[in-house]
């Protein structure tokens, strides 16, 4: 019976799923084993099976850890911000003096 069914192989595609018509599922016209079968006896005979759905390609980055992925940028974040400290301490040094002046000048 399969081997009937390998002659027609392009024209079973509404025969191996199930359709919804008239709002309730048909089930397949043939099984899951006996297409199962008919591939089989397809391939083994050296022609293909159109009847699968295409695979997805597979994305190949992996995600990795979060700190790996951020250290380029947080080392050069760091750098620019270590370049910038002379200022940033002299800066600092004056505020917290004219807070101490304008404190000495309040007593």
């Amino acid at each position: 019976m399969a081997a009937g069914w390998a002659q027609n192989v392009k024209a079973l595609a509404s025969k191996l799923r199930s359709q919804w018509i008239d709002g309730k599922w048909i089930a397949p016209k043939i099984k899951a084993r006996e297409a199962a079968k008919l591939k089989r006896e397809t391939l083994l005979s050296g022609r293909e099976w159109p009847h699968d759905p295409p695979r997805k390609e597979m994305k190949n980055i992996m995600k990795g850890h979060k700190h790996d992925r951020i250290a380029a940028e947080r080392r050069k974040k760091i750098e620019e911000t270590m370049a910038r400290m002379p200022q940033i301490i002299a800066d600092f040094k004056a505020k917290k003096a004219a807070e101490k002046l304008k404190a000495k000048k309040k007593d």
